[in-house]
């Protein structure tokens, strides 16, 4: 590909250069020739819109990248190589332009270089300095033409995001200077640039994932600040191009991004950030690394499927809940933390197709996103009569017991580990241990049905549409006994339950309920509880909690003959 065909670069490879290359070494795959064919110098000729600017960035362009070379580490290296494609697309285009290669190729006023004994430490610091005082130029750059702006937005917003990566604070960017349509201008191509890294994102994993998410946070900051000032920016005009077909939309493979505006982000609930900040990897990202990327997937999803937030979030264990409209449909947006027990999630919801359980619209499992039908948020079966409350458990549980596509773990397995971990755990009592890994490996040794499980269907997992009828939602599914699905009714309203001979009671009336109502037999329904029961122990045995360590205990114990 050449660039001597038209003057200017084309947005998206120009963006492409600058922006899908922002601190990632993996390449872009962009030739641009230093021979592209050049129009004739000739005395008469029209500057470029902001030719003198331009023609000092790109001066600075190439110090920055000299400067970043003598910069020890991985960053200073992609910084380097960044900035030299930077350099290529800036030198061609003001070169088809007309603009003499002499002008070009003069090293600026001020050309930072660090001497070979300076410390590795304050080069770093030069170089984020020269970053930084790069990002706080961008003003005068708005009277650039129109084809030019997207790649120099993105420059001036990588280097901001540079600057902060290198730095660990965000420079400071004079905002007064800026004012009128040419701020809006800004924004709108650094929402353009936020697009971008965006892509960088979901392509990316490990290492130049968290670097990514680290640029993204920085680009955000600068637009909030750009915002602040009073500018409108119009992400429509940020996709415009992708919406035209012109290169790779968001995710991992081939997609199409509906129109979209510019939203205001979804605020995360303090709390439940908190609580997730705690959470260690399971075969995924810790906590804390999933919340970086949860502003980005639900502007993915609100993007992708067309949809306007209609309402503050709901959160759970393990996701986050957005009300969300399209068109008249009420739907909400579900993003999900990536655990094993959300694996299937939507595979479950889509086998059920709607019938006892909450109706999926669409799903794009690989970033944990759902798309399902509204219900009543505020109509769980806390405030219903438990035993009410248990029939209409067992009624759904008849529901949604059909049998179990292969993709779904079998219980055998699912199992296995954990039964393994209960002897090394000291607060797990032996004879808990041992009753429950000889009943499992009873249990599981029969040939019984293979059924689809729920295997979370407590009080609080159960809300209304808006007919009035009852459906399960945040499955954990798995392949198996349909007995092993009665447990979670002693999860909730464990007070209710009683003391001493009343609680061993109300324990067996609670299973017997569930089980009559979704035909189950009772017996198995209790036995299959009292295993769970006892890997609950296990399980509650590691967060330190002495009341719960013994609700749990009691629980085997109301259960056991």
């Amino acid at each position: 590909m050449t660039e001597g065909s038209r003057p200017g670069v084309p947005r998206r490879t120009a963006v492409a250069g600058v922006v899908a290359a922002v601190l990632s070494a993996s390449g872009c795959g962009i030739r641009l020739e230093d021979d592209a064919p050049r129009l004739p110098l000739l005395p008469t000729r029209t500057p470029v819109p902001a030719e003198p600017e331009l023609v000092a960035l790109t001066r600075d362009t190439a110090a920055l990248a000299a400067l970043a070379a003598t910069v020890p580490g991985a960053l200073a290296a992609d910084l380097a190589t960044l900035h030299r494609r930077q350099y290529t697309v800036l030198r061609t285009t003001l070169l088809t332009g007309g603009v003499p290669a002499t002008a070009l190729d003069e090293p600026p006023a001020a050309s930072p270089s660090p001497s070979p004994t300076t410390p590795p430490a304050a080069r770093r610091a030069a170089l984020a300095a020269a970053e930084g005082a790069s990002a706080a130029s961008a003003a005068a750059f708005a009277g650039v033409a129109d084809d030019l702006r997207p790649t120099i937005a993105a420059l001036h917003a990588q280097r901001y995001a540079a600057a902060t990566l290198l730095a660990g604070r965000p420079p400071k960017v004079p905002q007064a200077p800026i004012g009128g349509e040419r701020v809006g201008a800004l924004a709108t191509l650094t929402a353009s640039a936020v697009y971008f890294q965006e892509v960088v994102s979901a392509r990316s994993t490990g290492a130049q994932r968290a670097r990514s998410d680290t640029t993204l946070t920085a680009l955000r900051g600068l637009l909030a600040d750009q915002l602040a000032g009073g500018a409108r920016a119009d992400r429509a005009d940020a996709v415009a191009g992708f919406r035209r077909g012109r290169g790779a939309p968001v995710g991992h493979g081939p997609r199409a991004v509906p129109g979209a505006r510019m939203r205001e982000p979804v605020r995360l609930p303090p709390t439940w950030v908190e609580q997730l900040s705690g959470y260690p990897a399971e075969s995924g990202p810790t906590g804390a690394e999933w919340l970086a990327t949860v502003p980005r997937l639900i502007a993915e999803g609100l993007e992708r499927w067309a949809l306007t937030v209609d309402g503050e979030p709901r959160t759970g264990y393990s996701a986050i809940v957005v009300p969300v409209r399209r068109g008249v449909q009420r739907l909400a947006l579900k993003v999900t933390w990536p655990h094993p027990e959300a694996l299937h999630e939507a595979l479950a919801l889509r086998t059920w197709a709607g019938e006892g359980a909450v109706r999926l619209v669409a799903a794009l499992p690989s970033d944990g996103m759902l798309l399902m039908e509204r219900l009543d948020a505020d109509t769980d079966l806390t405030p219903v009569w438990a035993d009410e409350a248990c029939e209409v458990i067992g009624e759904l549980l008849g529901v949604l017991h059909a049998p179990a596509p292969p993709q779904f773990v079998r219980l055998g397995p699912y199992l296995q580990p954990h039964l393994e971990r209960m002897a090394l755990r000291p607060a797990v009592p032996r004879r808990v241990t041992q009753r429950t890994v000889g009943l499992a490996r009873e249990l599981l040794a029969d040939d019984g049905p293979e059924l689809l499980l729920h295997t979370d269907l407590h009080f609080e997992n159960v809300l209304r549409r808006g007919d009035g009828a009852y459906v399960a939602i945040d499955p954990k599914p798995l392949a198996g006994h349909p007995g092993f699905d009665v447990f979670p009714v002693l999860h909730n309203r464990v007070d209710e339950l009683g003391t001493g001979s009343a609680f061993r009671w109300s324990v067996r009336h609670r299973v017997e309920l569930v089980a009559e109502a979704a035909g189950i037999d009772v017996d198995e329904a209790r036995v299959w509880s009292l295993l769970r029961a006892g890997v609950e122990v296990s399980w509650v045995s590691r967060e330190g909690n002495p009341e719960a360590l013994s609700t749990a205990i009691a629980l085997t114990k109301a259960l056991d003959d």
